[in-house]
């Protein structure tokens, strides 16, 4: 197909448009963009059922004021659907539409779509506007939509992959004095700021900066104040939308932790982390955290290259112009900030920051810092571009070139995303539900977690399919899988509603969910506890045709989700321990009395069997200790009661030791 050379931005971003379509719809498929289909939501299993059920919460809570507030999620409290990551902007929009909208919605899907086509349709008219090369930015928007760091986030932390605001934010910074005239460009970046902060708040401190490196030279002119004023009526209009959306809503007593957990490394814009199809070829095994990747694939890396040879050729830097100041100063700052505070190259630890107190506790909101290295990619990505379409005759067919070098490199990541996809829509992949009928003979207002949902895979997703049980059933839940709560504060009311159910203060609104089998509570005989689908579930009443744990009963823990596993595997058979290898855990709750412990299975001759809390600092003197092949077991008696008690099984012998049971009962 021939391209004209003279298409203008318009119709360059049209065609951006439709290759970020083609590209989203090679890679996930049709059926997701079907608004009626959220299996793959509910059964994700990770972020993005968190992002899906913060939605269906938000639907079902009644109009308040702020408009984002959801309730019924860490009940009693509200908190805004900002946390909950689930693109405020579009939860609002749907949910004033919710009355005419299918009973089973979902926008994600769409979002995703969305998010494509603007990545491409932006990203061309970026290169457009600054090398009026029509080939060159047709051809060049495929870098961004197959952009690596965007493919890493969507649809696992989808708000998070709205990189078009990003662009949209470089675009200002480029093309913005076009729009000068009744200060457009003000009302521009004053929208971008506001739309970012109800997408997701990350992207506000990344828009903020541009701004501010937009009015750079205006800030050093004698109309500064100018400038000032610009910004502060973009920072307050977005204050207050983030204000109507809640986001200062109710107390702010909530600890976050994180700084330097999550940040990027000196080497994370070459570091493939086992994408990359080069590094696969070379035998290589790159690694690193999930919030170090940032690589920028192997045909930008080369035109990088291309470019900065060419420049130190032809002494370009020369030609430099001064209001690129602003941009060296933005770049400067994106990486400061993204790699502070530990400073690592690979491994290997450079120097670490230390923080005044108060100024960590304004970074922490921002622990993640590691994503302020995507601007970075992405200014990387127009600068080699935009300098090979426009002192290159060849430039054009160089960037072909390194296009097609960039989808070999990334070939294995894409085609991975796709087949997994595939298997979504073809319904192959492992669905999640609760499949016993008993769930429908309990009748409770509230699920009441004693644990905290992220304690564990198992546990996360036994939360996710029980929050859309309480969406489903209008029930409350008093935890949850949220970005900013009070764990202190809902730790502190889960201590005080145990020491009710020890003392059989039950209340009958609530289902009572639990981590582990909760003995003391078992042996108290006042709260009936079942295992429903491998879900520890305590009831007020009797449910008929479900399996009850009673007093005095024989307890297999083997199965319980906090029996780790050290230098082992857990298998159908049971769990088999290696030379060394450790069984530990469940860390369960035991009241004061005698207990028998015995372990079934085989070649345990050569083990050591203990009884610990606190994590191996309180080891528990036993008694009736005796080991054989197939079995062993103990007894051991507690005067005061433990919440973190463990059974420990070491194996010190030369073969493979295998436990198939783990049984616990009350002496007395």
């Amino acid at each position: 197909m021939k391209i004209d050379l003279k298409l203008n931005e318009k119709k360059v971003f049209v065609f951006g448009l439709i290759i970020g379509a083609m590209a989203f719809l090679f890679i996930y498929g049709y059926k997701i963009l079907d608004v009626t289909y959220d299996a793959w939501l509910v059964n994700d299993g990770g972020d993005t059922s968190q992002h899906y059920l913060g939605w269906l919460f938000y639907r079902k809570t009644p109009w308040t004021f702020p408009f984002g507030l959801v309730e019924g999620i860490t009940y009693p409290d509200k908190f805004s659907i900002t946390y909950m990551d689930s693109i405020p902007i579009l939860a609002f929009v749907f949910k004033l539409f919710s009355p005419i909208l299918p009973e089973t919605f979902q926008y994600f899907g769409l979002y995703g779509l969305a998010v494509f086509m603007l990545q491409g349709g932006i990203s061309a008219a970026i290169i457009y506007s600054l090398s009026q090369n029509a080939k060159a930015s047709i051809t060049g928007c495929i870098f961004f939509v197959f952009s690596t760091v965007l493919l890493q986030r969507m649809f696992v932390h989808s708000a998070l992959a709205c990189h078009p605001i990003i662009l949209v934010a470089i675009y200002l910074y480029f093309n913005g004095c076009k729009l000068r005239s009744y200060h457009k460009d003000t009302i521009c970046w004053t929208l971008l700021l506001a739309i970012a902060s109800v997408v997701q708040v990350y992207f506000v401190p990344m828009v903020l900066l541009f701004m501010s490196g937009y009015y750079f030279f205006e800030f050093l002119s004698r109309n500064w104040y100018k400038a000032i004023i610009k910004v502060s009526i973009s920072i307050a209009t977005t204050l207050f939308v983030m204000y109507l959306m809640g986001d200062f809503y109710g107390s702010r007593n909530f600890e976050v932790g994180g700084l330097g957990e999550y940040n990027s490394n000196l080497n994370a814009l070459l570091n493939d982390q086992g994408i990359s199809f080069i590094d696969h070829l070379l035998n290589k095994n790159s690694s690193g955290r999930w919030e170090e990747f940032a690589y920028l694939g192997f045909g930008i890396i080369l035109l990088s290259i291309i470019t900065i040879l060419h420049i130190i050729e032809n002494r370009q830097w020369k030609s430099f112009k001064k209001e690129y100041i602003s941009l060296v100063f933005i770049i400067i700052i994106f990486f400061i900030l993204s790699i502070e505070p530990i400073v690592k190259i690979g491994d290997f630890t450079l120097f670490d920051i230390s923080y005044p107190k108060q100024i960590e506790s304004f970074l922490v909101l921002f622990r993640a810092n590691g994503r302020f290295m995507w601007p970075i990619i992405y200014l990387i990505m127009f600068g080699s571009i935009v300098y090979t379409a426009n002192n290159r005759k060849m430039g054009v067919y160089v960037i072909i070139t390194m296009v097609l070098i960039q989808m070999i490199d990334l070939n294995q990541d894409i085609e991975a995303k796709r087949g997994e996809w595939k298997e979504i829509a073809a319904g192959r992949k492992e669905e999640l539900s609760l499949q016993s009928s008993a769930w429908n003979k309990l009748n409770a207002d509230e699920i009441y977690f004693f644990y905290n949902p992220v304690g564990t895979t198992n546990m996360l997703r036994a939360t996710f399919l029980l929050g859309k049980y309480a969406v489903d059933h209008n029930m409350v839940m008093n935890d949850f899988y949220v970005s900013r709560k009070s764990d202190v504060e809902i730790d502190a009311n889960r201590r005080e509603e145990y020491s009710k159910l020890l003392i059989g203060n039950v209340d009958k609104r609530k289902m009572y969910i639990f981590s582990s089998l909760p003995v003391d509570l078992i042996n108290t005989g006042r709260l009936h506890i079942y295992n429903i689908d491998g879900i520890v579930v305590g009831s007020a009443s009797k449910i008929i045709g479900a399996r009850e744990y009673t007093k005095g009963s024989n307890l297999d823990l083997i199965n319980q989700p906090l029996l780790g596993i050290l230098n082992g595997e857990i298998t159908d058979q049971g769990r088999t321990l290696e030379t060394t290898g450790i069984s530990y855990g469940p860390y369960i709750s035991l009241g004061v009395g005698t207990y028998h412990v015995e372990w079934v299975g085989d070649n345990l001759n050569d083990c050591m069997f203990d009884v610990c809390a606190g994590k191996g600092t309180n080891i528990i003197d036993v008694s009736n200790l005796r080991i054989g092949d197939e079995r062993a077991d103990l007894d051991f008696t507690i005067d005061h009661a433990y919440d973190d008690i463990e059974i420990r099984c070491i194996n010190n012998g030369k073969g493979q030791a295998l436990i198939t049971h783990l049984y616990l009962q009350n002496q007395r």
